[in-house]
């Protein structure tokens, strides 16, 4: 999934793994009734929401009972990092 998005020009993707037992049930370490789930958390703007929305739900096929789901939230917070032009600082650097 995350190279998929990334071919997309998706870079903010944070992935991993939990493990876990049904709600319920005693857990044991190492006893085969707990379950594996992967996880991923993928920061697009508003603009592109609905469309990484729909591209994740196609691609994981999500429409099947119980092969996950998505949950889609606003950003609480952001911080925007513009870097400069790094051909407006050479034409800088050779004008000083």
């Amino acid at each position: 999934m995350i190279p998929e998005l990334m071919k997309r020009g998706i870079n903010e993707v944070c992935f991993y793994n939990v493990a876990g037992s049904p709600i319920g049930r005693k857990s044991v370490a190492g006893v085969a009734d707990s379950f594996d789930v992967e996880q991923f958390h993928v920061v697009v703007s508003a603009d592109q929401a609905e469309n990484i929305f729909d591209y994740i739900y196609r691609f994981c096929d999500l429409s099947r009972p119980n092969k996950g789901f998505i949950n889609m939230n606003k950003l609480s917070r952001s911080t925007q990092l513009d870097l400069p032009d790094l051909n407006d600082i050479a034409n800088e650097e050779i004008s000083d």
